[in-house]
């Protein structure tokens, strides 16, 4: 009979544990899988929780390997937002609902609106290069962001950047 009684608390442990470890991985869960990428992007999905723990996104960011240059380097996601970072040269952001994501800063004199697959995509810049590029698009807002003390991008390959990223 002990032996039941011994096996019958391990499986409610077993079952403890893993119950756990679901719920720790359903929350902070960031993988990256290129698999069904086109090449030269990469692809990062994250589901995660706000503070309250009673809001939570699930969603990919597909994204170009490379900003001006830079490799990617890093990639987050805190509560609505997803974010991979090039080093300090520069991010690409994308915020689930309507979150504030334009960050337009003042230092660029230059602001033209494209139209990019469908989407109405600003950008900013200044002396004909580009360093942000800000659009809303199904219920996501997304930022590029190139960082300052690099040099800005051609106008044609912020197009590109935006056309790669989802």
């Amino acid at each position: 009979m002990n032996k039941k009684k011994l096996l019958a608390v391990a499986a409610i442990v077993l079952m403890i544990v893993s119950v756990v470890v679901v719920a720790v991985i359903k929350n902070n869960v960031v993988t990256s899988d290129s698999s069904s990428v086109p090449d030269g992007e990469q692809s990062s999905s994250a589901e995660s929780t706000t503070d309250e723990g009673d809001d939570s996104a699930e969603f990919d960011l597909i994204y170009s390997e490379r900003l001006a240059g830079y490799p990617a380097t890093d990639y987050n996601a805190v509560g609505s937002v997803a974010e991979v970072r090039f080093g300090d040269k520069g991010y690409i952001r994308k915020t689930y609902e309507g979150a504030d994501n334009t960050n337009l800063s003042d230092e660029y004199t230059e602001t033209t609106e494209q139209d990019i697959d469908r989407m109405k995509v600003t950008f900013k810049g200044k002396d004909g290069k580009v360093w942000l590029a800000v659009w809303n698009y199904n219920n996501y807002a997304y930022t590029i962001c190139i960082s300052p003390d690099v040099d800005g991008v051609s106008p044609e390959d912020m197009i590109d950047y935006v056309k790669e990223t989802r």
